[in-house]
């Protein structure tokens, strides 16, 4: 509901949530559990930042949902260069981590841009 989707967008704006370097990371900052190199517990998976930026979207935060693409885009490893997509990213520095050429991480980079 919308009370919920309000509480849920102010906490992927705080920086000591999820408003890091490379938005989304898939763990609270604060987590005790969070670690930025570690599967499940920090990194940023583009599929999901792609499927958190609709619910912005679907909520009327379309601006802030253009902010943080262009943030993932702007601060993503290879996306404005040479560098292959990568399977996630590090949420402090945008270091690709996990396989390279991940098609997957490609699709959503570019669903993101369109």
């Amino acid at each position: 509901d919308a009370k919920k989707a309000k509480s849920v967008i102010a906490r992927w704006q705080d920086p000591s949530k999820f408003a890091s370097f490379l938005p989304f990371p898939t763990a609270a900052i604060d987590n005790p559990a969070f670690h930025p190199t570690s599967y499940w517990r920090g990194r940023v998976w583009i599929d999901q930042a792609y499927f958190a930026l609709k619910g912005l979207q679907q909520y009327g935060e379309s601006r802030l949902a253009r902010k943080m693409a262009r943030q993932l885009i702007s601060n993503a490893e290879g996306i404005k260069s040479d560098a292959p997509f990568r399977e996630n990213y590090h949420p402090f520095n945008g270091k690709g981590q996990g396989p390279a050429n991940f098609s997957w991480s490609a699709a959503h980079f570019w669903m993101i841009e369109r």
